[in-house]
């Protein structure tokens, strides 16, 4: 079976993030990252909550600004 992982992060670590999803494809992981997931003129929130719940596993990328995001501060009280 594979592990299904959602990445929780600051757009402003982007580079990071694709490196990090590269990695993790690399070895097979399903990665659920939103600018690559989400389809355009869907509700967002509703995308965003079904990848939450289908994913095993939630990866936050920790850095000032995530942690500052509101957006990402909703991703994890979602989960």
């Amino acid at each position: 079976m594979q592990n299904k992982i959602f990445i929780s992060y600051s757009r402003r670590e982007l580079g990071f993030v694709d490196d990090l999803v590269g990695d993790l494809e690399e070895k097979k992981y399903d990665v659920w990252l939103d600018y690559r997931v989400l389809i355009p003129g869907s509700p967002w929130a509703e995308q965003i909550d079904k990848g939450l719940k289908e994913a095993d596993t939630v990866l936050l990328v920790v850095s000032k600004a995530s942690l500052a995001s509101e957006f990402v501060a909703l991703e994890w009280r979602h989960f």
